[in-house]
């Protein structure tokens, strides 16, 4: 018997026909497909290469999240009929799958990823099925199977389209899988946004609960043990969700091993000696490894100022970075000796020491913050600047407001130049001095002119009070990911990239002097005898704290 068929302005489907919530939840389909395509393309590799986590444990997160979606559509729908509101339930899937995105980018550990997807996959179960009956609820019977085929096929566009951009996003963002997943949560936010704005329930449809409640223990006795039997094999079916596993495994077996990502941060931009060293390790860890390890570089505090830097890489949030050994006194207190003023007579001076055994030491020392000291970079020689007056005598830096770094050394060091020294974090130093907050800074030739100092600073003093080193490191746990081959290959980059830093700072520092005077700075080369004389307190009280015997082992290093 044929089913009854409408009038022909009725048989054909045309796109102003179907209504436009069916259109609204396709779309939405589509955008939170392309998110989670996004996320979930790059999972596997993310928690193998990133998080260190073993092949055979990708396959059972997986598992445990698709069986969690397959229990809860089992009551999405009948929780539906019982509420009576398609849309609230619509919305709240949709809304959870779209928190999870941020935890992804930030997650520090596997636990927080295993919270985030098993999240993600609850909220798929819960809008499933009152999606499907919206749809239902909404579209003449006539134009059913349009209106189911108009949202399938959406969806399907979002499941092509998610892995593609995964693919772009890791070509732009150079392996970048945190910067991928804070773009997938883009298409996921305009979903939620859409369904609040573009779904509606239906005119005809009240409110109300329509059936009885889903969860009693009446109801769930009703299905009979055969039906929650076919349910407990459904889900341990889900559980065995290995195929990540065994791709990643298969590749591995076959010398196609996943990258390990390596996120490499520092506090300035792409013209300073940080980035210069950045770069060369990067090149030569990519280079050596063949493609085994990939480093990410995140220049310009993108994830925090230095403080925030060490405190992340002691969360597990940064892998390494290139960091001024000023900020590490805070966790390491035997570094606060290299940052005593005038210690160092020269660069080549400096390297002797922090090449030696002294250094050596004082990298080992990083290990108890679950830091790897890698080499010593540099942030150079430091210089005064100020925006008053010149300064050639420690009299003339009287009074002045100088930014420090948050360094109870440089502190002390200052205000015994008879300063009002401010320790502040670099990433407030411009505003700063731009509002007149503080007069002046300290930093080496480098910095002043990456960042036009010159602008707002008009006298330089060439004091060269102090030699700031800056140690490149590595959180342990990202280092105990390595092989020893691949250990060996980091270790002799950092050194390597250290020294390429050390160089291009001496070749380029006489060019840095012209460009600051052609600017418009007037630099003074003062006598620092009398500079040397004031901070001298400063020795007697560090002596004791530091011990004497080494501070005079490295004065008289040759």
């Amino acid at each position: 018997m044929k089913e009854p068929t409408s009038d022909p302005a009725t048989a054909t489907v045309t796109r102003a026909k179907i209504p436009r919530t069916v259109w609204a939840l396709g779309f939405v389909s589509m955008l939170m497909d392309v998110s989670s395509e996004i996320v979930h393309s790059l999972l596997p590799l993310f928690l193998v290469s990133t998080l260190g986590v073993g092949a055979l444990a990708v396959g059972l997160i997986e598992g445990l999240a698709e069986a969690t979606a397959s229990v809860t559509k089992l009551f999405s729908g009948a929780v539906s009929d019982w509420v009576g509101k398609r849309k609230t339930l619509v919305l709240f899937g949709y809304g959870l799958s779209a928190l999870t995105k941020p935890v992804f980018a930030m997650a520090p550990s596997v636990g927080w990823v295993v919270a985030a997807r098993v999240t993600d996959r609850v909220g798929k179960g819960i809008r499933g099925a009152p999606r499907g009956a919206l749809v239902a609820d909404v579209t003449p019977r006539p134009l059913l199977g349009a209106a189911y085929g108009l949202r399938q096929s959406l969806d399907t566009v979002g499941t092509f389209a998610g892995p593609l951009l995964a693919m772009g996003l890791m070509v732009l963002t150079q392996n970048a899988y945190r910067t991928a997943f804070w773009a997938a949560g883009v298409p996921a936010a305009l979903a939620v946004a859409l369904v609040v704005f573009g779904v509606q329930e239906p005119d005809g449809r009240k409110a109300g609960r329509t059936a009885a409640a889903p969860l009693s223990p009446a109801e769930i006795r009703r299905l009979g043990a055969a039906y929650w039997g076919a349910v407990a094999v459904a889900v341990l079916m889900a559980l065995a969700r290995f195929s990540e596993a065994f791709l990643l495994l298969r590749a591995e077996s076959v010398g196609m091993a996943a990258a390990l990502e390596i996120k490499f941060a520092h506090v300035v931009n792409e013209k300073d000696a940080f980035h210069v060293a950045a770069e060369k390790f990067k090149e030569l860890v990519e280079k050596e490894t063949k493609g085994e390890l990939t480093v990410a570089l995140f220049p310009n505090a993108k994830l925090g100022d230095e403080r925030t830097l060490l405190e992340r890489m002691k969360m597990g949030i940064v892998d390494s970075g290139i960091i001024t050994s000023g900020p590490i006194i805070n966790f390491v207190p035997s570094f606060g000796v290299i940052d005593l003023t005038f210690l160092f007579r020269d660069p080549d001076h400096a390297y002797k020491v922090l090449d030696g055994p002294i250094g050596k030491k004082l990298l080992a020392e990083m290990e108890s913050q679950g830091w790897k000291g890698l080499a010593f970079g540099e942030r150079g020689f430091r210089n005064l600047t100020n925006s008053k007056r010149p300064v050639v005598t420690p009299e003339d830096a009287k009074g002045l407001k100088i930014r420090v770094m948050q360094n109870p050394v440089y502190v002390d060091s200052f205000k015994a130049l008879g300063t009002n020294a401010v320790p502040m974090a670099w990433t407030e130093v411009l505003t700063a001095l731009q509002q007149g907050t503080v007069d002046g800074q300290e930093n080496p030739l480098n910095v002043i002119v990456a960042f036009k100092l010159y602008e707002t600073q008009k006298y330089l003093t060439i004091t060269r009070h102090a030699y700031a080193p800056a140690p490149i490191i590595m959180i342990l746990a990202t280092w105990k990911k390595l092989s020893p081959a691949q250990q060996a290959i980091v270790q002799k980059a950092a050194q390597d990239a250290a020294e390429f830093e050390r160089a291009w700072d001496n070749k380029m520092e006489a060019d840095w002097l012209k460009e600051l005077q052609a600017k418009g700075m007037e630099v003074r080369t003062p006598d620092l005898k009398p500079f040397q004389n004031a901070v001298r307190p400063v020795y007697d009280q560090y002596g004791a704290k530091y011990g004497q015997p080494l501070i005079d082992s490295i004065i008289n290093t040759k």
